[in-house]
């Protein structure tokens, strides 16, 4: 098993960017439960649910920003949410590209195997399909980069001998 991970300036950054997240989630819930309906224009409504919204959906991303990653010869396990670890055996991971950065070395690895909220993360390499990043800052990154994209064409290839 070889271990892939990120330094901890990136995990400090994170642990500063869920703080922040959790912070206005905090404070737009509490908006919420503090103003009534009758003080408050429609507008302003419509702004403190576009908050919360956006709140999660940034929880969601930054929790999934820099997972450590473990490859094994049966596939890669990819730390879900900073909490638990998730198996992908390499014939579900279907793609790998860059994203909507074309000079950033930022790379996603597009793979069935995920949670339905990686479609989030998909969304930066124009996919709807679950994905997560490969940051240059990952230790080892053209290591890495190179073991993805071997299995991938390997596995893609005894597909097409199968077929």
């Amino acid at each position: 098993m070889r271990h892939f991970g990120y330094p901890i300036s990136s995990r400090l950054f994170q642990g500063i960017m869920v703080c922040t997240c959790l912070l206005v989630l905090l404070v737009s819930l509490t908006s919420f439960a503090v103003a009534s309906p009758t003080d408050a224009p429609p507008a302003n409504f419509i702004a403190r649910i576009q908050v919360t919204v956006g709140a999660l959906l940034g929880l969601i991303v930054v929790l999934n920003w820099d997972p450590p990653i473990r490859v094994v010869d049966e596939g890669i396990h990819v730390k879900v949410f900073s909490f638990w670890w998730r198996f992908i055996p390499w014939s579900e991971v279907s793609e790998f590209r860059d994203t909507v950065w074309p000079r950033s070395r930022v790379r996603v690895v597009i793979s069935r195997g995920l949670t339905p909220a990686h479609r989030l993360i998909g969304l930066f390499a124009f996919t709807t399909e679950p994905a997560f990043f490969i940051r240059r800052q990952i230790e080892d990154f053209d290591e890495l980069l190179a073991i993805i994209r071997r299995n991938v064409e390997k596995h893609r290839n005894q597909k097409k001998a199968v077929a």
